[in-house]
């Protein structure tokens, strides 16, 4: 009886461990997606509908405080209006399988003609500038330092897993 009782525990503490860093895993996926320009792998580790949700949501209070804040006339929220269309059309371009491995393939390309002119690693340069905390037990941040701003990127559990469903960028 004393056996099962260590091996339950032993099981409890292994799956709090899993749970706890789940969210570090995650990170270390989209990473290695990322670094081995897997699309698919990545988008398996992303909520589209949410990212795109986040992205639309922070254009649009752009576009209206923008446009509030000029003078107010008919072009000027045909502006918004359309600019609002736009981005949106932008959006679910990108932020498919095909628009992120365009993206990926660019910034790979980048990377190595700036590896060719430096000798640091880009990928292990922007990692020294991240922090991460849990907001809650189903929220966790990372966060990304560049110059005086920071990028916020969101990560929701969805059952055991976790998904990037928010990224906050500084406008």
């Amino acid at each position: 009886m004393k056996k099962y009782k260590i091996l339950f525990g032993i099981f409890i503490i292994a799956i709090l461990g899993y749970i706890y860093a789940g969210p570090y895993l995650t990170i270390n996926k989209i990473k290695n997606s990322i670094i081995n320009n897997d699309p698919q792998e990545l988008m398996e580790h992303i909520d589209i509908v949410k990212l795109k949700s986040s992205f639309k949501d922070q254009m649009n209070a752009k576009l209206m405080a923008e446009s509030k804040s000029e003078k107010k006339d008919l072009f000027g929220g045909m502006g918004a209006v359309f600019g609002g269309f736009m981005m949106e059309k932008v959006l679910d371009m990108y932020l498919t399988p095909a628009g992120i491995s365009h993206f990926l393939s660019n910034r790979n390309q980048k990377q190595n003609h700036t590896k060719k002119e430096t000798s640091g690693n880009t990928l292990s340069n922007d990692l020294e500038n991240i922090s991460t905390k849990y907001i809650s037990l189903n929220k966790f941040k990372i966060t990304l330092k560049e110059k005086d701003k920071n990028i916020d990127f969101i990560l929701l559990r969805s059952g055991l897993d976790w998904k990037l469903s928010e990224v906050i960028i500084p406008l």
